[in-house]
């Protein structure tokens, strides 16, 4: 389920916070995971934790505005019907 998370958030150019319960078959971490899919904090499993973060807007860089120009473009075919 992480991979998944930090997928998402690199595709979708955007900062993912996930939450978890402590029981004891977690599915999902609870972390901060940036627009790059990299993991900018995360609790322990299986342990009673509370993260703080500040999020910061980031700059707008080359690489993040194509992907963010892609998102836009599969949003308008998807509501086309796909039929570009």
């Amino acid at each position: 389920m992480k991979a998944y998370l930090m997928t998402r958030a690199a595709e979708n150019v955007m900062t993912v916070a996930s939450a978890n319960s402590i029981s004891r078959y977690q599915t999902v971490p609870t972390a901060v995971f940036d627009y790059d899919g990299e993991v900018n904090m995360e609790a322990q499993r299986n342990r009673e934790e509370m993260l703080v973060y500040d999020f910061e807007i980031p700059e707008i860089t080359f690489g993040m505005k194509g992907r963010i120009v892609n998102n836009d473009h599969f949003i308008e075919l998807e509501k086309n019907g796909f039929q570009d």
